[in-house]
């Protein structure tokens, strides 16, 4: 049963509301100590899973180069062999006891279990996801986010204020207080004492978890930090987690509730729009005239008025669209007067119109572009998500028009280049925006879809600076996920953006999407061009000057230098935010950045964990906000 488009929105929204009502109860129960900047996951690491360590940082939320430093893997190359890891992440107040919630977008076929067992290697149970939120296994949809729950320590000073770095160890089955003991280099009654409710003596009968303190990536043992997990600070992160778990609901709430009034408000106007367009002749079949070989031949053309309907070719669905009048384009667009004209694009001209409350985005496609006017059509016709933009109608006489929603804004480009400032989080959200309308066409549509043209001119922001992803032109289609890579015939897209498999070879797959994209998240924290200039760069890059550089190259550069990243990675924000922004946040988008780019296709993260890392990432950021806000 198809779920309907109001459905949808109710259901998107409903989960996010159920999320912050799960957090406020988790944080309600907070008592000292609040926990701890850092804690550490044991995952056994084995290549044959099919799994490389991008992978498992982004299943996570972690870095890379973050998890090879606790890992004491100093080496920068692949991962080839089995290997203990040891993740980081932020250990916090859970329910009366420390842990840390990781997202989990669910695929096709997951169970809880699964995820569990199998994803998470047994750092949490199906009972304990089902509980926290508040779902059985028939009820997680694909695409959701789930909350996963890993427990933590910080330690305890009663026993010893050496030891303020714990790793989350699940047991194996032939662990014992001597194996572990010499596993971790640390005493059995240091182990025991830390673990008083472990029976160390049935770790082989039962998994259990162990916190195991343990050395970092400069092989020094952390002491205890009563900073961190106790004192003065924790009424501040109280005080936090209470603004977050109160004030957050409530205000999602209302939004909530003006959403559901401005999407009725906004569907009641398209279906007056619909029924103008449609008085007196039917609108099922196609304006395009199938003997007159409109779209036979690249290039061809044949003067088809929109007045005379004919039944629709096979390969073109019409059916969610509105057939315009040319006279009607005329009228709302003053005549395609300059003063109207809001964009100029490859394949064409975008005027602004308005029709009965409605405002429109024309596009007049160049005469050679019947290609991409069929693809765009074909494509917006079959997928409809809030972050791409609406195709409502077309038109044929002279030459081609589509008529898309008009996203207020402009597009990201404009914003990047001194249009208005863009604040951190914002950027953030922008990127989630966009991520989640690519993963929408990678991996809830048949066919998928491959947009091919992805930059930051391609996405356009709303007035709440909500992204939709525009200009279809050249997105291709697979017919079977299976039947991952092509080969194109020609090489069309934007230098800078085209993924190194496909400007060589021709090579396509939902992959080349993904480098596209980390090049937008390169250009969201520089604000520079997907092709910079060596001579502007020479605080950073070594090649000579006036060479050009892809804007990914420059980011690898700084970002293999693992001990002064952060600092030479200053060098390239946005000078535009000044010092507004969190380092940390900056350094983690370049690393999913750096991901998304990487030279080997098969090494990229699909679009779901993608938009996992930035909901993490965003989530983040709006709680360093709350935080300024509340002191």
């Amino acid at each position: 049963m198809q779920i309907s488009n109001i459905g949808k929105r109710l259901l998107y929204y409903w989960s996010i509301i159920t999320l912050l009502g799960t957090l406020k109860s988790l944080l309600a129960a907070c008592v000292p100590p609040v926990g701890c900047s850092v804690a550490l996951a044991h995952y056994n690491y084995e290549p044959g899973l099919g799994i490389s360590l991008s992978d498992v940082a982004l299943r996570f939320q972690a870095s890379e180069a973050e998890i090879r430093w606790y890992s004491q893997l100093n080496s920068t190359g692949a991962l080839d062999s089995a290997h203990p890891l040891r993740i980081p992440f932020v250990c916090g107040c859970y329910n009366n006891y420390l842990g840390h919630n990781f997202f989990y977008s669910v695929h096709p076929d997951d169970g809880l279990k699964d995820i569990a067992t199998k994803k998470y290697q047994y750092l949490t149970t199906a009972q304990r996801m089902s509980l926290v939120n508040k779902k059985s296994d028939k009820a997680i949809l694909p695409s959701e986010i789930l909350l996963v729950p890993v427990n933590c320590s910080c330690g305890d000073p009663s026993i010893n204020s050496s030891y303020g770095l714990f790793l989350t160890y699940i047991s194996e089955q032939n662990d014992n207080a001597a194996t572990l003991s010499k596993k971790f280099n640390i005493s059995i009654d240091l182990l025991e004492r830390f673990n008083a409710d472990v029976n160390f003596g049935k770790l082989q009968e039962n998994i259990s978890i162990v916190f195991v303190p343990v050395q970092d990536g400069n092989g020094i043992y952390r002491p205890f930090d009563s900073m961190e997990s106790g004192g003065s600070k924790n009424s501040a992160q109280l005080g936090i987690y209470i603004f977050i778990a109160v004030f957050v609901p409530v205000v999602l709430g209302g939004v909530f509730f003006c959403t559901c009034i401005y999407h009725r408000r906004k569907q009641r106007a398209s279906v007056e729009l619909v029924k103008y367009q449609t008085s007196g002749k039917p609108q099922i079949a196609s304006p395009i005239a199938e003997d007159a070989k409109l779209f036979l031949g690249a290039g061809t053309y044949a003067n088809v008025t929109s007045e005379t309907p004919s039944p629709s070719p096979p390969y073109l669905h019409l059916d969610t669209s509105v057939q315009f009048s040319y006279t009607e384009l005329l009228d709302v667009t003053d005549n395609f007067s300059i003063n109207r004209k809001i964009g100029q694009g490859g394949y064409g001209s975008v005027f602004y119109g308005k029709l009965h409350g409605q405002e429109l985005a024309i596009k007049v496609m160049n005469m050679q572009a019947t290609r991409e006017f069929l693809s765009e059509i074909n494509v917006l016709t079959c997928v409809h998500h809030k972050n791409l933009v609406r195709l409502i109608g077309f038109c044929t006489h002279d030459s081609l028009y589509l008529v898309y929603e008009y996203v207020a804004n402009g597009n990201l480009t404009q914003h990047l280049k001194g249009k208005s400032l863009l604040p951190w989080e914002i950027r953030i959200r922008i990127a989630l925006d966009a991520a989640r309308g690519l993963e929408y066409m990678h991996e809830h549509t048949n066919p998928t879809y491959i947009h091919h043209d992805i930059k930051s001119s391609n996405i356009l922001l709303d007035t709440d600076f909500h992204a939709k992803i525009a200009d279809f032109g050249l997105t291709k289609y697979k017919a079977s996920t299976t039947d991952s890579i092509t080969t194109a015939t020609r090489i069309v897209g934007t230098f800078g953006y085209m993924a190194p498999e496909y400007a060589r070879f021709g090579r396509t797959s939902a992959s080349s999407d993904v480098y596209a994209f980390g090049v937008v998240l390169f250009e969201l924290i520089s604000a520079k061009d997907a092709v910079v200039h060596s001579s502007i760069e020479e605080s950073t890059t070594q090649g000579p000057r006036g060479d050009l550089y892809g804007l990914a190259a420059l980011f690898e550069q700084v970002l293999d230098d693992i001990v002064n990243a952060k600092e030479m990675l200053r060098k390239l924000v946005d000078p535009a935010l000044g010092d507004d922004y969190p380092i940390d946040s900056v350094y983690k988008m370049a690393i999913l950045a750096s991901c998304c780019t990487r030279e080997e296709p098969s090494l990229r993260p699909s679009m779901s964990s993608v938009a996992v890392s930035l909901m993490t990432l965003l989530y983040s950021a709006q709680v360093v906000e709350a935080e300024h806000r509340v002191f």
